[in-house]
């Protein structure tokens, strides 16, 4: 079990926002027969959710709600917490981000891939909630260097 910690009041605010595209993302991934489990509150492992096929395909996924990209078609990839979201060794870790395209929609891509992309791009800013930095990477973009799903 992953270890108990004291939430901050911040991560409770974006975990109550973020929880509809967290159960989205569960959804979809039990539709095409995976076994998922959504970490619990108080808990913080470095991912949302554990995923398995009885394939044995096993990943972790950190969900992202991008409320911006309705208007921008930009991805914004917040920087930090990209860089402390984790999964057990060897296991692969991929980011799901949730958008309105219309309706909610979730785009998933190796994370570690991704971070080096915002990490690379050229324009930063903050946004969000909370003010973080991050890069607003065009959809198109990140389509022609990732393998980028959608569902």
């Amino acid at each position: 079990m992953p270890k108990k910690y004291q939430p901050s009041e911040k991560f409770i605010a974006d975990r109550r926002r973020t929880w509809p595209a967290q159960e989205y993302v569960a959804d979809k991934l039990m539709e095409k027969g995976f076994e998922v489990r959504i970490v619990a509150d108080g808990y913080f492992p470095y991912y949302d959710i554990e995923a398995k096929h009885p394939d044995g395909r096993h990943f972790f996924v950190e969900v992202k709600r991008d409320e911006g990209f309705k208007e921008s078609g930009n991805f914004y990839l917040e920087l930090e917490a990209l860089s402390h979201s984790g999964a057990p060794r060897g296991k692969p870790l991929l980011l799901a981000q949730v958008v309105d395209d219309p309706g909610m929609v979730a785009y998933i891509c190796d994370l570690k891939k991704a971070y080096k992309i915002a990490l690379d791009w050229p324009i930063k800013k903050k946004a969000g909630e909370h003010g973080e930095e991050g890069a607003p990477v065009p959809k198109k973009y990140l389509a022609s260097h990732l393998e980028l799903v959608r569902f």
